[in-house]
């Protein structure tokens, strides 16, 4: 054994060491691709010393690597990568549109009714202790605002909450086309 094959064995042995979380399989894949970068690299003509220069610390190399690119070939990988891109441009361009009209009408409805429906409880709780001034007062009944008004505050919370509920489902989706990787 070489004193080359001596520290690109080190370099792998470290780089393996900082996979730990990933399956062994895939651990193995990374592993074989770079050993398999390093020889080519080397037999293409290029120092041993500068290729694993050029591939940096193998903690950082194993931090940063991409799970998905584990025995690609190139035209695998952006075949993957032209398929996410696919995916998210019909995302945003099918769903942005009603997103953004959704998003409108929601919001609107949800603080409309939300203030109403405080605006009108208070407005009959007022009107019932006399706090209104002389020569204002409802032309609908006090105590049926009273009763009214939390159906609509409740109403506007839930539109409200509705909208909450479409971002959310947006996020997940786009985690499902586009899982991150930490």
């Amino acid at each position: 054994m070489t004193a080359n094959d001596r520290n690109v064995e080190r370099y792998l042995s470290e780089f393996s060491s900082h996979l730990s979380g990933m399956p062994a399989s895939e651990r193995q894949d990374a592993v074989a691709e770079i050993s398999r970068h390093i020889a080519d690299a080397v037999a293409s003509g290029q120092q041993l010393e500068r290729v694993l220069d050029s591939l940096g610390r193998p903690d950082r190399l194993a931090s940063g690597y991409d799970k998905q690119s584990v025995l690609c070939s190139p035209s695998e990988s952006s075949g993957r990568s032209a398929w996410a891109t696919v995916a998210v441009a019909a995302l945003f361009t099918l769903g942005g549109i009603p997103a953004i009209v959704a998003t409108i009408i929601l919001g609107t409805l949800g603080t409309g009714f939300l203030v109403t429906g405080l605006t009108l409880c208070a407005a009959g709780l007022a009107t019932l202790s006399g706090l209104l001034p002389s020569g204002t007062g409802m032309s609908a009944s006090p105590v049926g605002a009273i009763i009214v008004g939390p159906i609509f505050t409740a109403t506007g919370a839930l539109v409200l909450a509705s909208l909450v509920g479409c971002f959310w489902l947006a996020t997940k989706t786009v985690q499902r086309v586009l899982p991150m990787h930490t």
